[in-house]
């Protein structure tokens, strides 16, 4: 009967006794003494991810500060239709500008400019030759009125046209200017353009 050695590790069988040392790794590979590469020969160069450098001059900037959004703008989108047809079709769409705004309907401010509305539609139909445009906005605090009709002929007041006499009506112009803060009449070839402007509060 034969008996393992006491020098083998029980149940390996490799003759390799316990507790030894491992085995000690390869030594590196290294040229022998006097050894010379050939004429013209270079080592590659080592490959891998170039080093990160830094561009001369370069200077880093701070960032942009956060800024809070622009307040929305006050003024309201113009309304510019087919000509009202009546002078209360004018009126309302004043009303409706004046209300997107934020204007109470009994105010003063609402009354004027309605009034304003009013004589120069009635202008433009009695004696413009009709109405040709109308535009209403609301713009830098300011309700604007613009009004076309079809001759270039300036207003007429009964203050500046002797001939009108005693004819009723021809107070509207006058009324006009003393409401409105500014009014420019514009002439052209097919007639005119006046602009009433009224500041808001």
């Amino acid at each position: 009967m034969t008996h393992a050695s006491g020098d083998d590790a029980p149940g390996t069988g490799t003759g390799m006794p316990l507790g030894a040392p491992p085995r000690p790794e390869a030594a590196p590979l290294t040229e022998p003494a006097g050894y010379a590469a050939p004429a013209g020969y270079a080592a590659p160069a080592p490959t891998g991810p170039a080093p990160l450098t830094v561009p001369v001059g370069y200077a880093p900037t701070a960032p942009s500060p956060l800024t809070a959004p622009a307040p929305p703008t006050a003024a309201v989108p113009p309304s510019e239709t087919p000509p009202p047809a009546t002078v209360a079709a004018a009126r309302a769409v004043v009303a409706a500008l004046l209300e997107a705004y934020g204007l109470p309907g009994e105010g003063r401010t609402v009354t004027d400019a309605l009034l304003v509305t009013s004589e120069l539609v009635t202008n433009a139909i009695r004696h413009g030759g009709g109405l040709a445009a109308f535009r209403a906005e609301v713009h830098d605090g300011a309700l604007r009125v613009v009004v076309a009709d079809r001759t270039p002929e300036l207003p007429a007041s009964r203050s500046s046209d002797p001939a009108l006499g005693h004819q009723i009506g021809g107070y509207g112009w006058p009324l006009i200017r003393s409401i409105a803060d500014e009014v420019t009449i514009t002439p052209h070839a097919a007639g005119k353009h006046i602009t009433a402007t009224l500041r808001l509060p």
